[in-house]
Parts: C-alpha cells; structure tokens; sequence
C-alpha cells in the first residue's frame, strides 16, 4: 500500500494566504504587461523619438517640441533657427520658456493653410531674436526666452492634451514656462483652452484672435495684440461716415454664426455680424441674407451663393450700395465670384468686410472695374505701405522688418498679417517677463504668477514697439486686455495704384 502524503486540511487563514499570492502574482503579471503595453503605445504614437514631446493623435503629430522634431518640410528654415536659439538660451544661467500654442499642421479641412502656418513661426522666432539679442523689450540682460512650439492639432481639437503639456512645465522648479502666446484662432476650442490656461494663472497674449470676449475680463490673464470685431466694424463706418454716396446696406452673414453657444458656433463671424449690426443698424435697409459657409480652408464655389445673389439685385432695383459680409475668408473668394455674375452688374455695388487680405484681390482690379464692384475691408497691418514708410507706419515696425529680413524669410509672408500679428504677441509676453523678472523671488527668475501679474502694466509707461503698432493695455472697463491705440486700417479695392489696396479715410484708433 502506498503510503500517502499528509496534506492539512485548508484553513481559513491559509485560503486567505494562497488566495493573497495568487492576487499579487496576476497583479504583476497585469502591471508588467500593462507596462510593456504603455511602452508599445508609446513608441508607436511618438512622432520623431521617446521624449520628443510630440505624439501622434489621429494622424497628426500633435505635442510640444523646442523646434528639434520638424511639424513641415515646408518649416525646415525656421524651426533650425528656433532650435538653434533655445540651445543657445540653455547656455545661459537662467532662461524661461514662452510657448507658441497654435495649429501647428495643415490638412484639407484645416484652420490654417502650410504658409499661414510659416507665417506666424517665422514672425515667432523675429520676436524670439529681438527679445533674446537687442533692447526691444528692455534690457537685454533680462532672463533669455526658451520659444517652444505646441502642436493643438489641425482643428485645434487636440487643444486639452497639449494645454496639460504646457500646465506641467508652468510647475516644473527649472526653467519653467512663463506665458503662452498665439492662442489659435477665433473658435471654441481657442476659449476653452484659454480658461484652462486661466484656471492655472498661466498668461496669454493672442496674435490673430479678434473675436469679441476674447480679453482679461471674460478670460482673466489673457491679453491681445489683435483689434476686436467691434473695433473693425467701427472703422467701417467711420469710413462711411467720411461719404456721402453709400446710406443703403444688406447684411450677409454665414450660419455658423447663428447660434448663441460658443460650443457650436464660429465666434468670429457672429460677433462680427453683431458689429455690423450695431455699427450699421440705421443704413440696413433690407432682411439679411444667410450662407452656410464651407470653413477655414475650403474655397467656396460660386453656386453656394445662387440663392443670394438674385435677392441682392433686387435689392439694388430699390437702392441698395453696401453689402456688409460676414462670413470667413475662404468663403469670400467664391463669394466675389458669384457677385461678379450677378445679373445686375449695371448697377454698382461695394462690399464691406473684415479679416480678408490682399490676395483674395490681387489681380481681379481690372474685373472689379467691369463688373460695378468694390471692396472696402478693414485691416491690422499694411505691410507694402510701411516697408515704404508711408504716413502712419508703426515705430516698432522698422527694427522688425530689419530682423525677418537678416533671418533671410520670405518679405511676401508679410503681406498676411499673420508674421506681424504673432511676433507682437511673443515680443508682449518677452516685454511682461522682462517687467516680472526684478521683483521675482529669486531675482530674474520669474514664473506663470509673476508674469501674469504684469500683463496690464504694459501700458503707456511700459508700451510693447510692436511691429503692427505700438502696444498698450489698461486693466480699466470693459475689455480690458485689449489693445489700446492700435491703428485699424481700412483698404479700398481697386484702387488708383495697380496691385496695391489703398488706404482711404482717417484711420481708426481702438479707444
């Protein structure tokens, strides 16, 4: 008879013990592989290498990089700049870091085309340089700017992860992130991600965001260099005002602007409707025409306006001369098309806008002529006139042009008003860093706090020489945060010199 081993009977404390192994054992086994799981994850979504900052979200790299992971072959020049200086700025005793938020990649159904997007680095890094190398912001010993590139995404819609990005290095002890400039566009993710950056004292000064409720009061701690819906559709009328022969308007409005939630709506173009309503209430004479506009980049063709165009001409049969429209700019083109069709061309019509640039209408001057029609559109800079410094041209404007053009960049960006816009923005956060050094605990060695502390100092004792007009910004009444004296131009087109909108009326000033 085979003689048995003795096994204990199971005891409750003994179940408890296997029971407690068992769970330990899958538990490693599940963090080890949740482990190698995480770092498949990440090397297969990182963009570039391990640490670059960037990943890749439904097919774009988004993330923050110092210039070394390139977003475009197309920003090859620029970003070896970016990443040149900030490894220079590391040499340095002590530096901060401004970071550079925006789409920083283009796709078909993109907010901003590839040379949009070069623009504004390209008018970054101008800035970078100036803050870095010369006096333009105040003492050059001031502690040198880190500019880092921060990759929202195409649609800004991967804002949130990146805005986390940016939280975690405004905590970090060394070198910490002081302020973020650009701020995307004039859309919902841009103010979602602006209160998140509020909602941890992190400043921001926004370069092109013109929408109205984009300032310090509506989003404590955020500034910007831009003039305001309000602010365009005032200088239109001031225009008006200098005539005498255009007192009958329409307005045309894209649909995006219909809803009241910023969730779901373009807030620029609804709040520049709404200054164009307010503007121009007494000389809108007929009911106001709808579009469903196609979005940032998407040229709209003639046919979406076919239901428009006939009720403009018989408008013009009762006196209509002023379309007012506001839509974006990629749906103006097929929007001047479908004008220029209309089967009441006898009869001469101006259209009145903002936000559009000069080459919606480079070329078509001697078209516009035959088919009745002008445009009149309100403008943040005037590039071709200052390079010639023509009356009015900014004092800040010379010294900038002086470093885009050493930096060997194409002039012709600066015909958009994206390079100038972006570099007064980066150049105000240098100016407010410089302003927050010296009292900061150690001395020179500001954080988020400190800056954000002295965004409403830059004031008329402590003015920004920005390149699209000199800079000021006061903590007083509504609006607070926006600029202040900042020159809004308005351009007539076609004009008395081939090729080049004129300038025309007195030019208006934010109050």
């Amino acid at each position: 008879m085979t003689e048995q081993l003795f096994v204990p009977p199971a005891t409750a404390k003994g179940r408890i013990r296997r029971k407690r192994k068992w769970i330990s054992l899958v538990t490693a086994v599940l963090i080890l592989a949740a482990g190698l799981g995480w770092a498949v994850y990440k090397v297969s979504h990182t963009c570039g290498w391990l640490g670059s900052g960037v990943y890749r979200v439904g097919g774009e790299c988004v993330g923050v990089t110092d210039g070394s992971y390139l977003f475009d072959p197309a920003f090859e020049q620029v970003q070896r700049k970016i990443a040149a200086e900030n490894a220079w700025v590391r040499t340095q005793p002590a530096y901060v870091t401004v970071a550079l938020l925006n789409p920083l990649t283009a796709t078909s159904t993109s907010a901003l085309s590839t040379e949009e997007i070069l623009e504004q680095l390209e008018g970054a890094y101008a800035a970078q340089y100036q803050a870095n190398h010369t006096s333009a912001v105040g003492d050059s010993g001031g502690p040198p700017i880190q500019l880092v590139l921060a990759n929202e995404g195409s649609t800004e819609d991967q804002w949130q992860p990146v805005v986390e990005q940016l939280v975690e290095m405004a905590d970090q002890e060394d070198n910490p992130l002081v302020a973020v400039a650009g701020m995307g566009l004039s859309i919902a993710q841009t103010k979602q991600g602006a209160l998140e950056l509020s909602r941890h004292n992190i400043p921001m000064v926004g370069a092109i965001i013109a929408a109205d409720g984009f300032d310090h009061n509506q989003i404590p701690g955020l500034i910007r260099v831009s003039p305001t819906s309000q602010d365009y559709a005032k200088s239109l009328r001031g225009h008006l005002n200098s005539r005498n022969d255009l007192r009958s308007a329409i307005l045309v409005s894209d649909s995006n602007s219909d809803s009241n939630s910023d969730s779901n709506s373009d807030i620029f173009t609804r709040t520049l409707r709404d200054a164009l309503r307010e503007n121009m209430g007494d000389l809108i004479k007929f009911p106001d025409q709808i579009f469903t506009g196609g979005g940032f980049s998407t040229n709209a063709s003639p046919g979406m306006f076919a239901t428009i165009t006939p009720n403009i001409c018989a408008a013009a049969a009762q006196g209509l001369e002023v379309i007012l429209y506001a839509g974006r700019r990629g749906d103006f083109d097929g929007f001047l098309a479908a004008l220029e069709n209309r089967v009441c061309q006898n009869t001469p019509l101006t259209v009145m806008t903002a936000g559009i640039k000069y080459d919606v209408l480079t070329g078509r001057e001697q078209q516009l002529r035959a088919k009745n029609l002008a445009v009149v559109f309100s403008g943040r800079t005037d590039a071709r006139g200052w390079g010639l410094n023509v009356p009015g041209t900014p004092e800040g404007y010379p010294a900038f042009l002086q470093a885009f053009t050493e930096a060997e960049f194409n002039l012709g960006h600066l015909e958009d008003d994206r390079a100038i816009l972006t570099h007064d923005a980066v150049l105000t956060a240098a100016k407010a860093v410089r302003l927050a050094a010296p009292g900061a605990s150690p001395p020179g060695a500001p954080v988020a706090s400190d800056v954000v502390g002295q965004l409403l100092n830059l004031n008329s004792l402590n003015s920004v020489p920005g390149a699209g007009g000199t800079l000021s910004f006061s903590f007083r009444g509504q609006g607070a945060g926006n600029p202040q004296g900042k020159p809004v131009l308005v351009f007539e087109f076609p004009s008395s010199t081939p090729s080049l909108p004129q300038q025309v009326g007195p030019i208006y000033l934010t109050p």
